[in-house]
């Protein structure tokens, strides 16, 4: 059943708001060029989106026109997971603009943390929020998932790019105002789970992947404190003729930003199509599903 359900979610060619990879997904212009990132247009990455609640914000993905794919530590504290109605009355999605205050806000209807996410070691670091109506805003469409039937994009050493508003020094206390992009490369899953602080972790290569890039006279670039939850995306061919984003990755945790041979983590997304289209599936009619 979850096959079927995938498998008309993902190739319908309706723009229907809640089906997965609609004609439009992915396209976007990335110039492969955060920390140690620079300035990018809301036109590179056209599906992100910002989730802020109370202090705190995070990134996340538009998968369909109206659900957001972001970490679930994203929100995790100890009152948020008690109150899940209390997180959903502070949560807003902001959509649209590579600057954050231009952003337009949306007042999301649920929420669903993946039923088995470990907040101490990151495991099924993976949230689905329903924004609650299709988000009409110029120029914004879903980034593409990988579907069951094609092979998971994160192969080592493949270039892969992530967009954020995070911090952009790891001392800084501020926060970007403009959106920034940063490349990394995809490690092998052998270095990655050899690395004697990932091993402290439990690293998984099944659910993680790591990813690290030497890119700046300065040191090397890196996703940092308010990255979390969004897209680690990979360019591949979609159909004969065209080259789309896809999401390989969820920005999860690291050490610090940008320490030198400390690669960041990320949330296997190919790992969690089943858990995607559920979720989808489930979240109509629900105010919260935690």
């Amino acid at each position: 059943m979850v096959l079927f359900l995938l498998m008309i979610l993902l190739h319908r060619s309706s723009a229907h708001p809640t089906l997965l990879n609609i004609p439009d997904c992915g396209l976007t212009r990335v110039a492969p060029r955060i920390i140690g990132g620079v300035d990018a247009s809301i036109n590179q990455a056209p599906w992100f989106v910002q989730l802020v609640f109370d202090k705190y914000f995070c990134g996340g993905s538009l998968i369909t026109l109206r659900h957001v794919m972001s970490a679930a530590h994203c929100g995790a504290q100890k009152a948020y997971l008690r109150d899940p109605a209390g997180f959903l009355k502070v949560l807003r999605v902001k959509v649209g603009s590579s600057i954050a205050s231009d952003m337009k806000i949306y007042h999301p209807v649920a929420v669903r943390r993946h039923p088995k996410f470990n907040g101490h070691y990151y495991f099924n670091d993976i949230m689905i929020v329903d924004v609650g109506q299709e988000i009409r805003v110029r120029g914004v469409r879903p980034i593409c998932l990988v579907s069951e039937k094609e092979k998971d994009y994160a192969v080592e050493g493949a270039m892969a790019v992530v967009f954020g508003f995070g911090k952009i020094s790891a001392t800084s206390k501020k926060n970007a105002e403009t959106l920034q992009v940063t490349v990394q490369k995809i490690l092998p899953k052998k270095t990655c789970a050899n690395h004697p602080r990932l091993k402290d972790y439990l690293y998984d290569t099944s659910l993680h992947i790591c990813a690290y890039l030497a890119l700046t006279r300065k040191g090397r670039t890196d996703a940092c404190e308010g990255d979390s939850g969004g897209a680690l995306s990979v360019v591949r061919k979609y159909g004969e003729r065209s080259v789309r984003q896809f999401a390989v990755g969820i920005v999860s945790y690291g050490f610090n930003c940008a320490v030198r041979n400390y690669p960041g983590i990320y949330t296997r997304v190919s790992t969690y199509q089943k858990f995607i289209v559920k979720t989808v599936q489930a979240m109509h009619g629900q105010k919260y599903l935690f």
